[in-house]
């Protein structure tokens, strides 16, 4: 099978700690993240603001590690729908901004789906990604669990790709958008359909 998942692509800001917090031109980059699909279980990115110069980023989870362990066929299917690479508010005690009270700061991320696993097994989560590190930021999986009554204990594996909206920051978030996307949405293959709000 190969690598025969759908590549996302996106322009995203890589911000420089020249000018923190200042947009500039030249931070702007484009990413490709892909999955194997049905050939592995792994993610890769890659900058390609110079297509005929392409430049090898990360690749995930790492071989070996726990989130290697868990994870699932890494299928991406999107498509016609953009791709889940958006603008996130992360906690940054010096950052430019106030996100619900909070000092935050912006920053590019992907959300990856645990993957299909037919022994419905692995792959039972979602996971955020810095696009242009690769590190994780955040996880909502079955293997986090504390307990039979904690919900992620009855996530199945999610196999279709996440869908990410601004809705706005805090609990009465109607007509606040600001441009940071904080509400994700994703089913499983139980049929169950999870929202997660990751404002604050």
């Amino acid at each position: 099978f190969f690598v025969d998942g759908t590549a996302m692509v996106r322009d995203v800001w890589v911000d420089s700690a020249t000018n923190p917090g200042q947009k500039d031109p030249s931070e702007y980059r484009t990413m490709a993240v892909f999955g194997q699909r049905q050939g592995g279980r792994s993610w890769f990115g890659i900058d390609v603001t110079d297509p005929h110069n392409p430049q090898w980023r990360w690749g995930w989870p790492l071989p070996g590690s726990t989130d290697m362990l868990n994870a699932g066929e890494s299928w991406n299917d999107f498509a016609p729908n953009a791709p889940p690479i958006v603008p996130v508010a992360v906690a940054d005690s010096d950052g430019p901004l106030t996100v619900n009270g909070k000092k935050a700061a912006e920053r590019y991320v992907v959300f990856v789906n645990g993957g299909y696993d037919y022994a419905l097994v692995r792959g039972r989560g979602i996971s955020v990604l810095d696009v242009w590190t690769g590190q994780k930021l955040w996880r909502f999986s079955r293997q986090d669990a504390t307990g039979s009554s904690d919900p992620r204990h009855k996530l199945f594996p999610v196999a279709g790709p996440v869908a990410v909206m601004d809705l706005g920051p805090g609990p009465n978030f109607i007509g606040q958008q600001d441009g940071l996307f904080d509400t994700a949405v994703f089913g499983d293959l139980a049929g169950q359909l999870w929202t997660a709000r990751f404002y604050d």
